[in-house]
C-alpha cells in the first residue's frame, strides 16, 4: 500500500450488520484498497465470527470499544479520534454514519484531518432539519445526484457536496441454487426475486398484490421475497388474503451463499420502492446493481434515487410505484418476453462490470476527497 491513509468511520460493517451502508463501507474499503490506498476501516462489534469476518477482507478494520454506539456515538468515538491522528495521519476521514461525525469531527479538523460525511437517503430526507455534522462537513458524498440536489436544496452549500454512486461487489461464479429452491420448497416455472428489508417503501405489499395477476399468465412463476423487517407480519397476512401461499415465499433473512443462490434462481428482479409520508425514500437501492450483476434485468419504482440505480429500458424497467396493475403488468410481459428480458439483463451487467465495481466507487470517492 502506498500513500497517504484514508480511514473510515462506521457504525455499520458485516457480519452483525447486513444492510445496505455496512456493505457499501466493505465496498469502499475493498475498493480504496484494490487501487493500492492504504485504508483503515473503525468499526464496532466483537466476536469470533467478527474476527473470522475481518481475518477474509483484505484491508485494516479496528473494532471500536463502546456501548449503546447509537444512542452514544460522539462519547464513544471521542477517545479514538487522537489514537488515528498519531498512528495513521490521515489523509481524510470518511463517516460512513452522520451520527459519528458531529464533535468528533469538529476534534479531527482541529487536528488537521478533513472530513468526509457519505449520506444515503432516509437518513437525512427523513430529517425536518439537516444536521449539523452534514452542514459543517468538508464534503458531503450523496449517494445520487438527486440526493446531492436535494441537500443543497436544504441549504448545504453546493461545492461542499457531490452525487457518487455506489457500487457492489463482483458476483461469484460458482452458485449451486438447487439447495436453497429445495429448502424453500420452490416449484419449477419462472422466479421473481425481491430483496430488501420489509419495511412499507421497499413496495413488497404492491408485488404480492400484483402477483394475482401474474400468476394468471404464469400459473407456475413464483415470487420470492428476501430479507426481514417489521412488515413482515403484514405481509404474510397480504399472502393469506390472496391465496397466495402456495406461490409466494418470504425468505427471511439470506446469508451470502442463499444471497447467491436467490439471484441465480431468479429470472427477474422486482422492488417497486416508494415515497412514504415524512421524506422516508429509496436513495438509490444497491440491490438493483446487484442484479444487474448477476444479469438479471430489474424493475424499480419511478421514484428518488431509483432512476439513477434503474436505467429505464436499458437495464430495466420503472413503473409508478402504486400503480398495482401496471407493475403486475410490467411483470407479465418481461417473463414473457425472455428476448427483451434477456437483452436488458445483458446490459445491466455490462453497465455495473465497467462501472459499478468497488475500485470504479472507491476511484470516484477519491476523486471528490476534500
Amino acid at each position: 500500500m502506498t500513500g497517504p491513509t484514508r480511514v473510515i468511520l462506521t457504525l455499520d460493517l458485516p457480519p452483525r450488520h447486513d444492510g445496505g451502508i455496512a456493505t457499501l463501507v466493505d465496498v469502499l474499503a475493498t475498493g480504496l484498497y484494490e487501487l493500492g490506498e492504504t485504508v483503515v476501516v473503525y468499526a464496532r462489534g466483537h466476536g469470533e465470527d467478527v474476527e473470522a469476518w475481518d481475518a477474509s477482507r483484505p484491508y485494516e478494520i479496528v473494532r471500536m470499544r463502546g456501548h449503546s454506539w447509537v444512542r452514544h456515538p460522539t462519547r464513544n468515538l471521542i477517545p479514538y479520534i487522537p489514537h488515528i491522528r498519531a498512528h495513521h495521519h490521515p489523509a481524510v476521514i470518511y463517516a460512513a454514519n452522520w451520527q459519528l461525525a458531529g464533535a468528533p469531527a469538529r476534534m479531527a479538523r482541529r487536528l488537521g484531518m478533513p472530513v468526509s460525511v457519505l449520506v444515503y437517503g432516509r437518513d437525512v430526507t427523513a430529517l425536518a432539519d439537516l444536521p449539523a455534522p452534514v452542514m459543517e462537513a468538508d464534503r458531503v458524498i450523496a449517494l445520487t445526484d438527486w440526493l446531492a440536489a436535494e441537500l443543497v436544496d436544504r441549504g448545504v452549500p453546493a461545492d461542499r457536496v457531490v452525487g457518487v454512486h455506489a457500487a457492489v461487489h463482483e458476483p461469484r461464479g460458482d452458485v449451486a441454487p438447487a439447495p436453497l429452491r429445495r429448502r424453500l420448497d420452490i416449484p419449477p416455472g419462472p422466479v421473481v426475486f425481491a430483496l430488501g428489508r420489509l419495511i412499507p417503501r421497499k413496495g413488497q405489499d404492491r408485488l404480492i398484490q400484483a402477483w394475482p395477476t401474474v400468476r394468471e399468465a404464469h400459473p407456475d412463476a413464483t415470487l420470492l421475497i428476501g430479507g426481514k423487517g417489521p412488515d413482515g407480519e403484514r405481509l404474510q397476512g397480504l399472502i393469506d388474503e390472496h391465496g397466495l401461499a402456495g406461490c409466494v415465499r418470504l425468505a427471511g433473512f439470506l446469508a451470502p451463499d442463499e444471497l447467491d443462490a436467490a439471484y441465480a434462481l431468479a429470472d427477474l428482479f422486482a422492488l417497486p420502492c416508494r415515497e412514504e409520508v415524512g421524506g422516508d425514500t429509496e436513495g438509490f437501492g444497491l440491490v438493483f446493481l446487484e442484479a444487474n450483476a448477476r444479469g438479471v434485468a430489474a424493475v424499480g419504482g419511478r421514484t428518488a434515487g431509483v432512476v439513477e440505480a434503474v436505467i429505464d429500458g436499458e437495464t430495466g424497467t420503472l413503473v409508478d410505484p402504486h400503480d398495482v396493475p401496471a407493475l403486475a403488468q410490467t411483470i407479465v410481459e418481461l417473463l414473457r418476453d425472455t428476448e427483451r428480458r434477456g437483452q436488458l439483463a445483458d446490459q445491466g451487467r455490462r453497465r455495473v462490470l465497467e462501472r459499478y465495481l468497488p475500485r470504479h466507487y472507491a476511484r470516484r470517492v477519491l476523486e471528490v476527497s476534500p
